[in-house]
């Protein structure tokens, strides 16, 4: 059955003026990518967003929008904020928890030449299912975004998050470890397990420590937290943000893929991905990223994608997963 999308090229949607920064939770404008949301019908929504060209993390040398799935996943996560917002009747003052994500890019993204011309996207929003508490006020929603470029598919997820009043949520985080611990301040260097350091000038965006490669395939690095970042933090977070977590699962998933002897040396970037969170990731405590690459048994070439699972520790617990699915660019 053909999606919405299929049928906008008689919507005239906005892709110039951003919508206003608390309807996304953004204090920079810089860091606001979706410019229109609109209702079209009780559970679907059409949503309107830039693709970035001078982003300090989009945009960072190593990377490129159109095929980088952090990026889908955060216009994704803002148009949720948005729709909820908007139509669902939310107050800007609740606080949303993603409980977990699943998602992949479709072939579109990764064409050659690709980029080069895109420059706004388009996303479906289908709400799946919203739950209510008694006043009928929405707590917690389930909704699947399938996104396009230039009238092509590219990307297709689905989404979970609970929302809570805030004051509910404050009081339930001071229970927490975070309460315990003080305030971590981040510094001009970032410092690994194996005690070697890196300014920060050399690597904004690199988010783990050097990766520790074992000969069982297992690898392992520290999550670098930096409450100064200028997207992860861009809004005040008591806790490590899912993005982060995210960015972390996916930067050392394809750590321990190229660091694989049985996997050529080729460019390769996140294809799809499933992650879920079963507590907070405290922000003042170290956090263990350790990556599993799963060997194909019946792939003998070598070529065919890999797929990584990664754990989320924290003071001994799993925190969360994450299943990654890594692709060869070339």
């Amino acid at each position: 059955m053909p999606t919405l999308l299929e049928e906008l090229d008689t919507i005239k949607l906005s892709f110039e003026q951003t919508v206003p920064r608390s309807l996304v939770h953004k204090r920079s404008l810089e860091n606001v990518l979706l410019t229109e949301v609109r209702s079209a019908g009780a559970d679907t929504f059409i949503c309107a967003g830039r693709v970035p060209t001078a982003h300090r993390f989009f945009n960072d040398a190593a990377r490129t929008p159109q095929n980088d799935i952090l990026f889908y996943t955060e216009l994704g996560r803002q148009a949720s904020l948005a729709v909820s917002h908007t139509f669902l009747g939310i107050s800007t003052a609740d606080v949303f928890i993603f409980e977990g994500s699943q998602a992949v890019m479709a072939d579109e993204a990764f064409r050659f030449g690709f980029q080069s011309s895109a420059d706004s996207v388009i996303t479906e929003i289908n709400v799946l299912s919203a739950e209510r508490r008694k006043n009928n006020i929405v707590n917690r929603v389930v909704a699947e975004h399938i996104m396009s470029i230039g009238g092509r598919e590219v990307f297709r997820g689905t989404g979970a998050w609970n929302i809570q009043p805030a004051a509910l949520f404050h009081r339930l985080r001071r229970m927490s470890a975070r309460g315990a611990q003080p305030p971590s301040h981040a510094s001009d260097t970032f410092e690994n397990k194996s005690g070697r350091k890196a300014s920060r000038r050399d690597c904004d965006n690199v988010v783990i420590s050097v990766t520790e490669l074992s000969t069982s395939g297992t690898a392992v690095a520290s999550l670098i937290v930096d409450e100064t970042h200028p997207y992860f933090f861009d809004h005040p977070c008591d806790h490590v943000p899912g993005m982060l977590l995210l960015e972390g699962c996916a930067q050392l998933a394809m750590a321990a893929v190229s660091g694989s002897p049985s996997v050529p040396a080729r460019t390769l970037a996140i294809r799809g991905y499933e992650m879920n969170f079963v507590q907070f990731v405290e922000c003042g405590l170290p956090i263990t990223l350790t990556a599993h690459v799963i060997e194909d048994a019946s792939d003998t070439t070598g070529l065919q994608p890999p797929v990584v699972h990664v754990d989320i520790s924290q003071n001994g617990a799993v925190s969360g997963t994450a299943t990654m699915g890594v692709a060869f660019l070339r």
